[in-house]
């Protein structure tokens, strides 16, 4: 029986020249050999072509891909060369997770087309000393390269890459996290540069190098420095009055009280940074808290799996009150003596969004928050989505959720999973929802709810006109 020819399947709008990892997820391991290259061709060209017609009909072609599964051998790897070799020109080159012999002749592609190449992603693969020294030497002659990814690979000779990334001027996306680097010093240089976006996460970088050249930067608009473990103080410092970056995320870093005191600096003086993330952090959140009372800029912030107590609370609920740009605030898993749950019954974050104007989506999952207060948010004119899992939510507290729905007009999205409201809560929920006319999602997967409680829930979804979406996920019920 004839075979048919697999890249009939492939788009050819979207020329994906992935080959490897295409035959070996439809299993037609016996056209993965050199017949796989004429397959190819004749589905992209229609017809046969010989090797002297084979520049002239692929000149529009020039995307290739390479993935290579570990557990699994290509034996044509020289038919792919060969299909590279011949192609005018080549805007996109990405490996993953293709084994060292492979990876070095395959760097020859990257070479032979290093005038025009302007995307390159390299991911799981193992990559020799010879091969890095290689494309490092690539590098140094792109002149079209704008987008460049490097992580999760076995590299050897990671200095020549570094190397060659400074003689880069083109570059606009550079993304190397997970790459084990500890130096700064090649990051100072890469800065002076055209980079919009730099991703560093998960290093072990040191920062003291590279402060300058982000107070003086004029182009850098995303920096990612989530887990370096490094100290965060002077790098905030330095962005007091940068103007051009968006976003930065210090998760997982060293901040303390001198890092939280730069920071609530810089946010009182920079005007331009829309998304800050400070997860798993020791922050002092009042000084924060206390420069975004004023801040006019900053859209989304993310303090979870922080330790914020009580006075940290009552200054984030304060800020709230009068903070007119924050839309987005991440609240979620933090820890404390008090957590956000106050021995008094006094919910300031509830209470600060009272006459809130700005915040579109609140995550206080994993806080063990009471919920008295939360009906301050039927004034809340703004508040789009809650999230609410995982707060051993019971059917009491059902009462105060179902009465916030009965009079709130703007809430779309109602995060309820991992609580334990049972039949009785999600009947109060249920009939509250009669009288609400905005909520689009509810989410209550996991809250132990019955046959019951589930039929009323369901009953709802079909007679109510605006509720579109209802998660009823692992609950006690036969189907």
């Amino acid at each position: 029986m004839h075979a048919k020819n697999p890249f009939e399947l492939i788009p050819q709008d979207l020329i994906l020249y992935n080959v490897l990892s295409f035959l070996y997820f439809h299993e037609i391991k016996d056209l993965v050999r050199s017949s796989a290259l004429s397959l190819l061709l004749s589905s992209l060209t229609k017809k046969s072509v010989s090797q002297e017609e084979l520049e002239k009909e692929l000149d529009n072609y020039t995307k290739c891909i390479f993935s290579h599964s570990s557990s699994f051998h290509f034996s044509g790897t020289h038919n792919i060369l060969q299909f590279v070799s011949v192609i005018p020109k080549l805007f996109y080159f990405s490996c993953f997770n293709v084994r060292s012999n492979t990876m070095n002749a395959l760097a020859g592609a990257i070479e032979k087309h290093a005038d025009s190449l302007q995307t390159i992603s390299l991911v799981l693969n193992e990559i020799e000393e010879v091969c890095a020294q290689r494309i490092g030497q690539a590098l140094e002659n792109m002149d079209s390269l704008t987008v460049l990814t490097i992580n999760l690979n076995d590299m050897k000779g990671k200095q020549f890459i570094e190397r060659g990334l400074e003689k880069i001027s083109s570059l606009q996306v550079l993304d190397l996290s997970w790459c084990e680097m500890q130096q700064s010093e090649p990051v100072q240089k890469w800065l002076q540069h055209s980079l919009r976006v730099l991703n560093l996460s998960n290093n072990k970088i040191r920062n003291e190098k590279f402060n300058g050249a982000l107070t003086f930067n004029s182009v850098l608009q995303v920096l990612d420095l989530n887990n370096n473990q490094m100290n965060v103080k002077e790098i905030a410092n330095s962005l007091q009055y940068n103007s051009c970056l968006r976003s930065l995320n210090l998760g997982r870093n060293i901040v303390g009280d001198c890092g939280s005191e730069a920071i609530a600096a810089m946010l009182k003086n920079n005007s331009c940074l829309k998304t800050l993330n400070l997860n798993t952090n020791r922050i002092q959140v009042e000084s924060i808290a206390s420069a975004l009372e004023h801040n006019s800029s900053l859209q989304s912030l993310d303090l979870s799996h922080c330790t914020i107590e009580r006075d940290g609370a009552k200054a984030i609920g304060k800020m709230l009150k009068t903070n007119r740009s924050l839309t987005l605030l991440n609240l979620s898993c933090v820890s404390g003596a008090a957590s956000l749950q106050i021995k008094e019954k006094r919910d300031y974050i509830f209470t600060g969004l009272k006459n809130n104007s700005s915040l579109r989506v609140l995550d206080l999952s994993y806080t063990q928050i009471t919920l008295t207060k939360i009906v301050k948010l039927k004034h809340n004119s703004c508040l789009q989505v809650l999230r609410l899992r995982g707060n051993t939510i019971g059917p009491k507290e059902c009462e105060h959720i179902a009465k916030l729905l009965q009079t709130n007009s703007h809430l779309q999205l109602l995060d309820l999973s991992y609580n334990v409201i049972k039949d009785a809560g999600a009947k109060r929920i249920a009939k509250s929802l009669r009288f609400n006319s905005c909520l689009k999602t509810l989410n209550l997967q996991s809250n132990v709810i019955g046959e019951a409680g589930c039929v009323l829930c369901v009953r709802l979804l079909k007679i109510d006109s605006v509720l579109q979406e209802l998660n009823l996920a692992n609950n006690n019920t036969k189907d």
